[in-house]
């Protein structure tokens, strides 16, 4: 039996190994020390003893490493009245065993339950805001004590206590403190709003940008120091380019993006700088991009095909050509009605064959054929760009971030539908509702308005123009996250 299946047998309880013979028996040499290294035991065993004996412990372990030391400070338990009671404690301490058979290498008792004690003590020392049982529990699930700081310490184990929430902003704050650096390094960059996206680009790319860092900016030809502004606005601006025309990354409709098919941005890695760009305008600054296709943020997630196309709906379908043949295709419900269409728009077997159905199409395969198509024009052509992307959101922990949360995390990327309140459109309008204006005039407006509000969203009068239409007509409607 090998150590390791010693181990998986004792599961995760402490170990402890003691010889079945004395050593002068075993090696044939008398020896003075209580305590020796376990590998001096095997080193010249006769050659009837069985062979598996050496695999019991390996040679390179020792007694001190299988026991821990600190393990090793309880007392012998001595009867009162016997003969034990009268002798020294440093005779007491190694004294042999009466079994017969049996004369360990030291006799002390190891109390495991007041070293439990101990090493739960120092737990709840070094960690004061943990709870007691979350650290109990670590404690269970390992041998040393190092071990369980190991355990709570190591970033790539989430151990979250039952008793507290996990919030998006608690997961951000925790996330923030692991992975960036101080607040005195930045990285010191200048950008032209001109040319806006190629210097961002070559920021991002330059070796020296520290992507734990912080950040300072400077758009050239304009005065200002960044005090948070600069920055905040660069956030922004990033968030808009890298969806633009210009860098030809992403296509759709503007709340279901989807990564675009471009062979030279995949050949020049520019998707996994966009997803360098997100990680980063993501931890350090709260920034979202609210825009993916929800099945392209499950592949983002999850890695896992299959799982993102039972997303995928038409409206994912960026081409208006391929989106009228699918609704085309669903509405035909006699056989004539399909061969017509079929002779009549060759361009239908293109697109099935280039979507891998080989097959004749027909009333009973319809539903797979447009099914083939919808997967392979949302994500099975577009997955070189997604898993470069992946790639880059692996900057800052962001991946990890999206495989452990995905629920929280899709808030940066998927835009959520949101009720309109009159709160939502106050907030927007008016930054300082609450503060009186300083001209009378401005003051009247803004109590106009406000009353308003209240009436469509309260007033039963109004319900033939309720409140979610009113963006319809008041041109904050692009700049209201509804």
């Amino acid at each position: 039996m090998s150590y390791p299946q010693l181990k998986v047998l004792a599961g995760q309880g402490k170990i402890y190994i003691r010889l079945l013979r004395s050593v002068e028996q075993i090696t044939g040499k008398p020896t003075s020390k209580p305590c020796l290294n376990i590998k001096s035991y095997f080193e010249d065993l006769p050659d009837h003893l069985p062979p598996t004996l050496e695999d019991v412990v390996p040679a390179t372990h020792t007694i001190a490493n299988i026991v821990p030391s600190t393990s090793l400070q309880s007392t012998t338990t001595v009867m009162p009245g016997s003969s034990q009671d009268t002798m020294e404690p440093s005779e007491r301490e190694c004294e042999p065993m009466t079994h017969p058979e049996m004369s360990p290498v030291c006799s002390k008792y190891v109390d495991i339950t007041s070293q439990d004690e101990k090493d739960l003590e120092t737990l709840v020392q070094m960690f004061p805001n943990k709870n007691v049982d979350f650290l109990k529990t670590v404690q269970k699930n390992n041998i040393e004590l190092k071990d369980c700081i190991d355990d709570i310490l190591d970033d790539d184990i989430v151990m979250v206590e039952p008793s507290t929430p996990c919030t998006l902003h608690d997961l951000m704050t925790s996330h923030r403190q692991r992975n960036l650096a101080d607040d005195c390094s930045f990285n010191r960059i200048s950008v032209d709003r001109e040319t806006f996206w190629e210097d961002c680009l070559i920021s991002f790319k330059n070796p020296k940008f520290d992507i734990k860092s912080g950040l300072r900016v400077k758009f050239i030809g304009e005065p200002g120091i960044d005090a948070g502004g600069l920055r905040t606005e660069f956030c922004s601006l990033v968030a808009k380019a890298m969806l633009s025309s210009q860098a030809a990354l992403f296509e759709g409709h503007s709340d279901r993006c989807v990564p675009l098919y471009n062979l030279s941005a995949i050949q020049s890695n520019l998707f996994g700088l966009v997803g360098k760009m997100m990680s980063y305008i993501i931890v350090h600054f709260g920034v979202s991009i609210p825009c993916l296709s929800p099945c392209v943020y499950a592949y983002l997630a999850t890695g896992d095909l299959e799982k993102a196309a039972s997303l995928c709906t038409i409206d994912d379908i960026p081409d208006l050509e391929i989106k009228g043949l699918i609704l085309e295709v669903d509405r035909i419900k006699t056989k004539g009605d399909l061969a017509t269409y079929i002779s009549e728009n060759p361009i239908v077997r293109d697109v099935l064959t280039t979507s891998g159905w080989v097959k004749n199409l027909t009333l009973e395969s319809k539903g797979c054929a447009v099914t083939a198509i919808l997967v392979h024009e949302v994500l099975a052509k577009r997955k070189a760009s997604m898993d470069q992307l992946r790639k880059g959101l692996e900057s800052l922990g962001v991946l990890s971030l999206l495989n452990n949360h995905p629920d929280l995390m899709e808030e940066y990327f998927v835009k959520r539908e949101k009720e309109l309140t009159p709160d939502m459109l106050i907030n927007q309008v008016f930054a300082n509702a609450t503060v009186c204006q300083t001209l009378e005039e401005n003051e009247k407006a803004r109590g106009f308005f406000l009353k308003t509000l209240v009436e469509l969203q309260y007033n039963k009068q109004y319900t033939i123009f309720p409140l979610h239409n009113f963006h319809y007509i008041f041109p904050l409607h692009n700049y209201v996250d509804i």
